[in-house]
């Protein structure tokens, strides 16, 4: 970036509320994300990647179920857990 548009920015930067600095903060850090060649991919550990590949097998394998089913499921077991 060159030294003219840093002191634009600069300028701007003098003229913003102090209640406002930490928005300005998270947006830049957003940005610098945004911009980052980070992939969170990267991250998985062995587990997170085989399971993940367990579900796209689930899924080309039709083993899924409707978003009611779900719910269904869910409702029982966290019944059983209250027990």
């Amino acid at each position: 970036m060159d030294t003219l548009t840093l002191n634009k920015i600069n300028d701007k930067l003098k003229k913003i509320p102090d209640a406002l600095a930490q928005d300005v903060l998270t947006f830049i850090d957003y940005l610098d994300f945004k911009n980052s060649k980070h992939d969170w991919f990267d991250e998985l550990s062995n587990d997170d990647i085989t399971l993940i590949k367990q579900g796209e097998d689930d899924i080309k394998n039709s083993r899924t179920y409707t978003h009611t089913q779900a719910k269904a499921i869910i409702a029982q077991h966290l019944q059983n857990k209250t027990k």
